[in-house]
């Protein structure tokens, strides 16, 4: 199984993506990509990478509105990150209801975060058990 995860920010060729693939495991896409090209060109592209496909919208609202921003994108990922801050009930148990594949957020790397709330983190992300998003600090 590939365990590569390629973290796409900026556009890239086709080509690469094709030279990429027979090592990813799937790609994961932040918003500065989102939001830079044609909704019909970077779904073209996303939809060239073998595997999953991860968007990296870190959702964090209420679970009918992340349900309508995931509805939208779909075309873009089969799967995506949102804040496990948020809790289960009204919120992440709704995407999960709907089989809407979630990694969460347990860390981040910015100097303000604050690690004492990991344990309440780790108790969210077990009961979606989907999987994590972590820092790479």
């Amino acid at each position: 199984m590939k365990k590569i995860i390629l973290s796409l920010d900026f556009p890239v060729s086709e080509e690469l993506v094709d030279d990429l693939n027979p090592y990813l495991g799937g790609v994961k896409i932040g918003w500065p990509l989102i939001l830079s090209m044609e909704r019909v060109k970077l779904e073209s592209l996303v939809r060239r990478f073998q595997g999953i496909r991860i968007l990296d919208l870190k959702l964090a609202d209420i679970d009918n509105t992340m349900e309508m921003i995931v509805n939208n994108l779909r075309s873009l990922g089969n799967a995506f990150i949102a804040h496990s801050f948020i809790g289960v009930q009204g919120a992440l148990d709704k995407l999960v209801e709907n089989e809407i594949d979630l990694f969460l957020v347990v860390s981040m790397s910015h100097p303000g975060w604050n690690d004492a709330f990991y344990p309440y983190l780790r108790e969210i992300a077990s009961k979606i058990n989907e999987g994590v998003s972590c820092p790479s600090h």
